[in-house]
């Protein structure tokens, strides 16, 4: 899941670099896989992370800070990426 997130997020900041002036579908194309990439560090949390600082000893506040982060990680993955989907393929249409 983090190679998950890395990747997502390097390209969808390449994607903004390189070319969001030309086109507003590569935007929402670069929206898309920021919430990808939010999501799967959501599952990087849940999965990796919180596990490991409980096995260390780690304060019980942090350990359910980063529960919490985690689950509104995953609603902005779950729910902001259909929107960003929806809205790139109608740009892509239209232009």
């Amino acid at each position: 899941m983090s190679f998950i997130f890395f990747f997502s997020f390097i390209i969808g900041t390449i994607l903004l670099v390189t070319r969001s002036k030309e086109n507003e579908s590569i935007r929402w194309l670069a929206l898309c896989n920021y919430c990808a990439s939010i999501g799967a560090l959501s599952g990087v949390l849940k999965d990796e992370t919180i596990p490991a600082f409980k096995n260390n000893g780690i304060q019980e506040t942090v350990i359910f800070f980063l529960h919490e982060l985690s689950i509104y990680f995953q609603f902005l993955g779950q729910s902001i990426a259909p929107y960003a989907v929806l809205m790139y393929a109608i740009t892509f249409i239209l232009s």
